[in-house]
């Protein structure tokens, strides 16, 4: 719901005549559930310099360089929510996978193409469907190789969708059977010298 490299503010969608709180979590009925204002308080108040334990205090902990004070540098003023231009900046370079294929595709393109799935929910309850269609959108122009990046989009469903299940396709994929999918790829892919250490 936050652009880091267009937006000014991560708190508000600005639209002129109004500023509106963005939200954070909805269920799948799309009923708000908190706001990332809201939740960016929390953590302040739970632990400051990204140390809450939070969701966006792990974001920065694992993207954002260090600052001046040893802890990771804040993506935004975590009482404004202006964001910070230098550190979106670094974000991009090092951990957005979307601009990270496109500029790089010439590479990675050849070791990834017909391999990647992505499976998410509609309604995720995250908004993190967003993302998704953004990758698709760019993986779809990929060229030399093209990428045949397939993606699966959950209607209602919401945030830790999977897929569908082969067992019957009206329900949901359960966790049981992905990993089962899991591991007969791991098996069907893993070098024959792996396979002497697998323990069944």
């Amino acid at each position: 719901m936050i652009n880091i490299y267009n937006d000014d503010n991560a708190y508000y969608s600005d639209f002129g005549w109004i500023k509106t709180e963005r939200p954070s979590a909805r269920d799948t009925h799309g009923n708000i559930s908190f706001t990332v204002k809201q939740e960016n308080y929390f953590e302040m108040a739970a632990g400051p310099s990204n140390r809450s334990g939070g969701q966006w205090s792990v974001w920065e902990a694992t993207y954002s360089p260090l600052g001046a004070d040893g802890f990771p540098q804040p993506i935004w003023d975590q009482v404004s929510g202006e964001i910070n231009k230098k550190v979106a900046d670094y974000w991009k370079k090092n951990y957005d996978l979307n601009y990270i294929l496109q500029e790089n595709w010439e590479e990675i393109g050849p070791k990834i193409a017909g391999d990647v799935h992505v499976a998410v929910g509609d309604m995720d309850n995250y908004y993190l469907n967003e993302a998704v269609y953004l990758l698709k959108a760019a993986m779809e122009k990929m060229e030399n190789p093209v990428s045949d990046m397939t993606f699966d989009f959950g209607p209602n469903q919401g945030h830790g969708w999977k897929g569908w299940s082969p067992a019957d396709p009206s329900k949901a994929l359960a966790l049981q059977e992905w990993l089962a999918q899991l591991s007969d790829y791991m098996k069907e892919t893993a070098p024959e010298e792996a396979e002497k250490n697998w323990i069944y």
